[in-house]
This record gives C-alpha cells, structure tokens and sequence, in this order.
C-alpha cells in the first residue's frame, strides 16, 4: 500500500496534461477542421472546461513541490471539470432527444452566442476555438456536396465515417462525444484524487483541510461564475 502511494507527482500531472492537450488538438484539428465538425454551444463549454485542465495541469508541473501552486493548480482542474461534466450531461441529454426524433426541441436550447465564467468574451477572442456554429446534439461533418468532392480519398473517407455523427467507433455507434467527455473527466478526477491521497499519505491533517479548502474555492467559484 505504501509503495502504491509513493507516486511521482510531476509525471501524472504531465501525463494528465499531455492527455487533454491531445483530446483538444484532435477535436479542433482533426473534427472541426479536417472532418467539418462543427462545434456547438455545449462543445466549446466542454473545450474551455479542457483548457483549465491544461492550465492547471502545466502549473503543478512547472512548480511540482509547491503546495501553494499545486492548490491553485487543484482548484483549476476541478472547477473545469465540473464545469465539463454539467455541459457532458446536457449534451447528453440533447443527443438523447436528437435519437428519439425530437432534433428541433434539442437544438432550441442551443444558443450561438455562449456564456464563458465570468462573462469572458472567449468566443470573441478565439472564436476558432470557442464560437459554436452548429447545433447541439447534430455533429455530423456539415459540408457541401461541392467541396466533399474537392477532397482527398482519405479525407472523403474519414468524413463518411462519422456522417452518423461523432461516435468512438462510427461502425458500431459506440459512444458518444458526450459520454466520452463525461468518462474522461470522470478518469481526471479519479487521477487528482490518487494525487490528494498520496499527500495524505504523510500529511493527513494537512490533507483534510487542503482538501476543504480546494472544496470552498471550487465551489465558490461555481455559484459566482
């Protein structure tokens, strides 16, 4: 059991944020670029809700045996990840409706001009990244007959892989994107919690109020933002 703790704290926080460094590049890069996946108002929640993992995530790494940046880097990762976890549960929700053959009930409540914490106007700073131009729960490739066949073989074939929409194995319609953020947020705050529990392992008073205290902020940070 000792041994199982005796975690090295920089590596996982790298790995955590090599992780969603990647899930973003792909979704952004490949999806929305190269597939013409278009982001809705949800996605862009869910992608911002990623972004505070990375910056959170890049903070514990580059100061790794600082208690003080490690809690703001705690506080960070989990506000995100809530934040990604309600979003993941409302667009799920509005894909389950979309299946059940109500697309316009479920594209009603998908505005095209989001609501950042704190009013942050993201989608005007970085609207390649954070402006939706598509409707929640329909996130087939959205593209004209015209520039499909301007397309490479390759890129044709990849976009009739996903005309049935966004699955982790198109063939089998297996997993959503939504469930598939929802299980990975859910693997985030398995990996910070095996991180709190190695600080506890030697400070366990220390731990407890550390833990409180991320707890506050996170939530403080909720019903304010």
């Amino acid at each position: 059991m000792q041994r199982f703790f005796a975690c090295n704290t920089r590596i996982i926080w790298l790995c955590l944020f090599t992780s969603t460094c990647i899930l973003l590049a792909i979704s952004h890069g490949f999806f929305q670029n190269y597939l013409f996946m278009r982001p809705c108002e949800q996605c862009v929640y869910i992608r911002f809700a990623m972004f505070c993992i990375v910056f959170g995530t890049l903070l514990a790494s580059l100061f790794p045996y600082s208690h003080v940046i490690a809690f703001f880097a705690y506080v960070i990762c989990f506000y995100g990840i809530a934040l990604g976890i309600q979003s993941a549960t409302t667009l799920q929700h509005i894909h389950a409706m979309v299946l059940d053959g109500n697309p316009f009930i479920a594209a009603s409540g998908c505005k095209k001009i989001p609501t950042f914490p704190f009013d942050l106007p993201l989608h005007v700073w970085f609207p390649q990244w954070f402006l939706p131009t598509g409707e929640c729960g329909l996130d087939a490739p959205m593209l004209s007959k015209k520039t499909f066949d301007s397309l490479s073989a390759i890129q044709q074939f990849f976009i009739h892989q996903y005309e049935n929409g966004w699955w982790l194995i198109p063939q089998f319609r297996w997993i959503n994107m939504a469930t598939f953020c929802l299980l990975y947020f859910i693997l985030c705050i398995m990996i910070l919690c095996y991180l709190l529990l190695c600080l506890a392992r030697t400070k366990v008073i220390f731990a407890i109020l550390y833990i409180a205290a991320i707890l506050f902020v996170v939530l403080s940070l909720l019903f304010f933002g």
